[in-house]
């Protein structure tokens, strides 16, 4: 699935700009996803929010700004609730472009904006990975296929992709229906792009052990490794 986003500046100057807030369909209540968001222009945010099939969307009609942390419109978002998303308190955590800051909120109250190991900021041209683990209940980041960290931890119920964008803002959305194995590619080769790496190169079990703490097994790290060696990816010296 492939999406382009874009939305222009109101008229009225720098007090009346336009935002909207756009989430997918795809719902998420298991297992392991990834998306890459292309930056394409402006600092867009990006991440997860609640599916919310039941919001009446007739209520933001004439509104020229939509944002999901707008504390006017989180009464409408609690009342679209449903039982899928579980007993979790983040209901959305997006990460701030021009920052690298993790941004949450349960709609009720609490909500931060938080550092996190590893944050960096992005900028046009850069393309931003997510796997969010609901297995492990993780949401880690990713930036140009290197890893970075993991942004939120403590998830649980059902998400969908979101992103927030605002004047003259444009992001390129791809969501992979192989989300598993396309998150696993990027941490395989973050991990052989260590600059720590010897001369003679890793042992498959390193590599292994370092790609297991994602929560992937050893049988589906050495799959993902023959596939990515078959598609000339990466190399073997064996």
């Amino acid at each position: 699935e492939r999406t382009t986003v874009t939305v222009t500046i109101g008229e009225g100057g720098d007090d009346d700009t336009r935002g909207a807030a756009i989430a997918s369909n795809y719902v998420m209540d298991s297992g392991i996803h990834y998306a890459e968001f292309s930056i394409i222009y402006g600092q867009p945010k990006i991440g997860i929010v609640r599916p919310m099939p039941n919001l009446d969307l007739t209520r933001f009609v004439g509104r020229r700004r939509i944002s999901f942390f707008d504390h006017q419109l989180h009464g409408d978002f609690l009342a679209a609730r449903t039982d899928e998303w579980g007993v979790g308190n983040v209901h959305v955590c997006h990460y701030v472009s021009s920052s690298g800051r993790m941004f949450w909120t349960n709609w009720e109250g609490d909500e931060a904006m938080e550092p996190w190991v590893g944050m960096q900021d992005c900028k046009p041209g850069d393309t931003i990975g997510m796997m969010l683990n609901l297995d492990r209940g993780t949401v880690t980041v990713f930036k140009n296929d290197r890893r970075l960290g993991v942004m939120k931890s403590e998830l649980s119920g059902s998400y969908c992709w979101q992103v927030e964008v605002e004047e003259h803002d444009i992001v390129g959305i791809s969501i992979e229906s192989g989300g598993a194995r396309n998150s696993l590619d990027a941490i395989v080769i973050d991990v052989l792009r260590n600059p720590n790496i010897p001369l003679e190169g890793m042992h498959i079990n390193d590599i292994v052990g370092q790609a297991s703490q994602e929560g992937f097994s050893e049988v589906v790290i050495r799959s993902a490794m023959t596939n990515l060696l078959n598609e000339g990816r990466i190399y073997s010296t064996v």
